[in-house]
């Protein structure tokens, strides 16, 4: 009768030294834990529970030590208002100009479009802060059109996109509806010096 399976090679019936069977357990633990840290970090942020926000007393110091502490909510479940930069005025030449930073037109680098985005988001909501930091803050952005779009001078304007609530969706509100958009001045301003 002919044998189906190949014979095995004999196998090695020394044991590993302990530190490599320590080693071993100590690399998948961690594994396990950095997931567990990295996929629930986002649930520790409210509205969530008591218990997922305790998590945080566990992964919270690991994952600031290592920087990987970045807000995952602001995509998921209610990531809440952007900031756009509205800005009309005249460009280096004379000729009129208006768009709004970020352009939904950058196709690439996309990476683009997403920096240009999170510096709108930083603009200060509010002027409880010392004097002068919002304003300088607004005239770097101005600096920044000046140099990147050839803007001379323009009348800057902070737009504020809420998402419409479950029920103005129900009731059929268009996202880019125009009462969902709030609008803030914020002056005048040379973009190139």
């Amino acid at each position: 009768m002919t044998r189906l399976m190949p014979d095995r090679p004999p196998t090695d019936a020394t044991p590993r030294p302990l530190w490599r069977r320590a080693g071993f357990a100590l690399v998948n633990v961690w594994l396990v834990y950095h997931l567990i840290a990295i996929a629930g970090s986002p649930a520790t942020i409210p509205p969530s529970s008591q218990l997922q926000r305790d998590t945080w007393l566990a992964v919270g110091p690991y994952l600031e030590a290592i920087y990987l502490n970045h807000g995952w909510h602001y995509f998921a479940p209610d990531p809440g208002a952007s900031t756009l930069l509205a800005y009309e005025g005249v460009a280096v030449d004379g000729t009129p100009v208006a768009g709004v930073v970020p352009d939904r037109r950058v196709a690439w680098p996309r990476q683009l479009y997403h920096r240009y985005f999170m510096l709108t988001e930083a603009i200060p909501q509010t002027d409880d802060l010392p004097p002068g930091v919002r304003d300088g803050y607004v005239a770097a952005l101005a600096g920044g059109l000046g140099k990147d779009l050839g803007v001379a001078e323009a009348e800057l304007t902070r737009v504020t996109h809420r998402l419409p609530s479950m029920d103005e969706v129900r009731a059929g509100f268009p996202l880019d509806d125009p009462a969902l958009y709030e609008r803030e001045s914020l002056g005048r301003h040379r973009c190139v010096r």
